[in-house]
């Protein structure tokens, strides 16, 4: 195996379905360098996976909550529409992903994953082409990305969740930015009632002010208890 790899492999990894598919544990690093059909998701939760130059992970969805996904031995890596990228831990700032992302329209974003709270740190580029990106918010501190490189916005990136009115900073620490406010868009809200959502693209955060929401009624129709 190549220097800093303690498991190479080269051959098709398969696998189907909504859940895991492979989990990567341990503190080693593996590279994967053949064209893999895996269908359900690449669990990272110690150490590093790296894709090679010729590996291709196109079927699958990545979780790197715990470990590094690394695929800077590529231009980059495309998430395909539907399926999930993962990274980030609970109030970690550390990198859980090295190289470019380009996520297709359709795929689907979820900083620090879906059961945590903290920022998505990328060692490079990110591409949104018409996203989804899951946002969530706990004591004060809320989902962010962060990528290193140049963050490019293009079509339509919808952010969803349920957060309170104010104002949220979605995405940092890039040196570059190309698109708009206009390429994103707010499908999300309170538990009830609506929300205004206005976007801020700088080049120093992008930012999503909420307010505006309005309670709906609620109207008890029954019998009364005693």
């Amino acid at each position: 195996t190549p220097e800093g790899v303690d498991l190479e492999i080269s051959s098709n990894i398969s696998g189907t379905g909504a859940g895991v598919a492979l989990r990567k544990g341990g503190a080693g690093t593996l590279k994967l360098t053949g064209v893999s059909t895996l269908g359900g998701t690449l669990q990272i939760n110690q150490g590093k996976v790296v894709l090679g130059a010729a590996g291709n992970l196109a079927s699958a969805s990545i979780a790197a909550t715990g470990g590094i996904f690394d695929v800077s031995e590529r231009a980059d890596f495309t998430l395909a529409s539907g399926k999930t990228l993962s990274g980030g831990q609970a109030g970690a700032p550390q990198t859980n992903i090295v190289g470019n992302i380009n996520v297709a329209a359709g795929g689907i974003v979820n900083p620090a994953g879906l059961a945590a709270v903290g920022p998505m740190s990328i060692t490079g580029n990110l591409a949104l082409n018409g996203a989804t990106l899951n946002v969530e918010q706990v004591g004060g501190v809320s989902d962010e990305i962060r990528p290193s490189g140049a963050l490019a916005l293009t079509g339509t990136n919808t952010f969803t969740g349920l957060l309170p009115n104010g104002t949220y900073t979605l995405a940092s620490g890039y040196n570059s930015v190309s698109g708009g406010a206009s390429n994103l868009a707010w499908n999300g809200g309170q538990v009830r009632g609506t929300q205004t959502a206005s976007f801020s693209v700088t080049p120093a955060s992008v930012q999503v002010t909420l307010s505006d929401a309005t309670p709906v009624a609620l109207t008890w129709s029954g019998a009364t208890d005693g």
